[in-house]
């Protein structure tokens, strides 16, 4: 399974986002009626990156609901700016660090989705 150059895409989408775009998102908090606004880009990008895994063991499993719900933590502008904010490491290097966490967590769930899909 390699779903590292999806997630990596993902992520320099988020990079190249300009900062003040996300000043002018609603946040859910203060503005649940334009919670909806939010964009939520990762999401469709993570499951396009899970789809070899989907098409293999199955999509209508807890467990990889639950795995998309992870990635959606790791694959974050909030993982990718404190790498390079509070870390230091360029855009690229903090890439690879998100990108080898979500690759990480999702091999080990692999084991988990592939029970849920034989039952």
């Amino acid at each position: 399974m390699d779903i590292g150059a999806d997630l990596a895409g993902c992520l320099r989408v988020g990079l190249a986002t300009n900062p003040a775009d996300f000043s002018h998102t609603p946040d859910p908090r203060t503005r649940p009626d334009q919670a909806d606004a939010r964009p939520g880009l990762r999401f469709g990008l993570i499951e396009h990156a899970l789809a070899p895994l989907v098409d293999t063991l199955g999509a209508d499993t807890a467990a990889m609901e639950q795995l998309n719900r992870d990635l959606a933590i790791v694959v974050s502008a909030e993982a990718l700016f404190n790498l390079t904010d509070l870390y230091g490491l360029d855009p690229e290097d903090a890439i690879v660090g998100v990108v080898h966490t979500a690759t990480t967590l999702a091999r080990a769930v692999v084991p988990e989705l592939m029970a849920a899909g034989a039952r």
